[in-house]
């Protein structure tokens, strides 16, 4: 089973760093920024791949093991107004962010900044990082990677390991810059210890969402809807 989480696990990583190393290659030889047809094939490829991890997963979980799939990934949507916390939760953890990125220093440069340059990149990437990101990785990594973690390993130890494997994968599109890993490992942390602590992946979703929409809104607003990105990417 492990090894199969692992074989998973690259897939998605390969997937998630496909568009930026892709746009990055095609910048390079034509001496332009990224192209807006580039990214929206990069991200209709990406798109696929999650689903075909999530449709790999759903296969594992019914089929193979015998479990109902929302039941084995422990889908429960929070009760009471919990889902209002966990929206809070993440705009907090998204506030949070980019107060602590005043206090650190950046790479000069990154693939995420350099897709983000062309309005067309951002609405694109917005889409993505808003409408199907927080779904898929979530449903891997704490629906999926966690428990089995877990299962083999102290509880806190699975934490960090897959805290440690969410911000790896991330790593490219943040020039594997310490400064933004550090600060997206206490993100998936966060997200992972929500797992942990609620047995929902419901929840960490939500946060996720809630983080990565707040992100963007705070973009959208810092570049007057997207228009002037310069604003933003110095």
């Amino acid at each position: 089973m492990l090894l199969i989480v692992l074989v998973a696990l690259v897939g998605l990583g390969l997937a998630l760093v496909g568009l930026f190393l892709l746009a990055g290659a095609v910048a390079a030889i034509q001496g332009t920024r990224s192209q807006p047809d580039l990214v929206a094939l990069g991200i209709a490829a990406q798109s696929l791949a999650y689903l075909l991890v999530l449709a790999f997963m759903y296969y594992l979980v019914e089929h193979r093991y015998g479990a109902r799939f929302w039941e084995g990934v422990k889908w429960k949507w929070p009760a009471g107004g919990s889902p209002l916390g966990c929206i809070v939760g993440g705009v907090a953890l998204a506030l949070g962010v980019q107060l602590a990125q005043v206090f650190l220093p950046a790479p000069e440069s990154s693939p995420i900044e350099e897709l983000l340059r062309q309005p067309a990149n951002a609405w694109l990437l917005a889409a993505f990082g808003i409408l199907v990101a927080p779904f898929v990785e979530e449903m891997f990594f704490r629906g999926f990677l966690f428990p089995v973690l877990a299962r083999r390993l102290a509880p806190g130890v699975a934490v960090l390991l897959t805290a440690l494997a969410f911000t790896a994968i991330h790593g490219p599109q943040l020039a594997n810059h310490w400064a933004p890993l550090l600060l997206l490992f206490t993100v998936s942390l966060a997200f992972t210890l929500a797992r942990a602590h609620s047995g929902s992946v419901a929840v960490p979703f939500l946060m996720h969402l809630a983080y990565n929409t707040t992100l963007f809104a705070i973009l959208f607003n810092a570049t007057d809807g997207f228009r002037h990105m310069e604003k933003a990417l110095q």
